[in-house]
């Protein structure tokens, strides 16, 4: 079988990794892997990733591992951004997490209509604490 032809006439999907205090990061980097890999194997930029956060300091993710992310600014240029799940194993962890995300929920609240935000796992809960869709 013949390879697909490269175009450049295709737009670069811009995706959004979304970074905060105690989410579960697994599937971001699986993300941004297989989208690393597609790239790669179709020989074209068709996927960028960028790493997000709504708070400019470093952020220690659930299981104490630090991480930074770009500022934000860069959100609102995505095309779709990616919300990340967090531990959860009561309704007041959750109560909880929706009250120390409140910037998150702000930025998400914030983005243009354009732009897509996907979540997974207990992500959906500030997804939807924001009113995205």
């Amino acid at each position: 079988m013949k390879p697909a032809a490269k175009t450049s006439s295709r737009k670069t999907l811009r995706v959004g990794l979304m970074l905060y205090a105690g989410c579960l990061p697994a599937g971001l980097l699986v993300i941004s892997d297989v989208l690393r890999a597609v790239n790669r194997r179709l020989g074209s930029q068709r996927f960028a990733t960028s790493w997000l956060s709504a708070v400019p300091t470093g952020l220690h993710t659930h299981d104490g591992l630090q991480l930074q992310a770009a500022q934000d600014g860069q959100a609102a240029d995505c095309d779709v951004v990616v919300v990340p799940g967090f531990w959860s194993e009561s309704a007041a962890d959750i109560d909880a997490m929706l009250h120390s995300q409140q910037p998150l929920i702000a930025q998400l609240r914030s983005l243009p209509a354009r732009t897509a935000v996907w979540s997974y796992c207990m992500g959906v809960a500030l997804v939807a604490a924001s009113g995205s869709s």
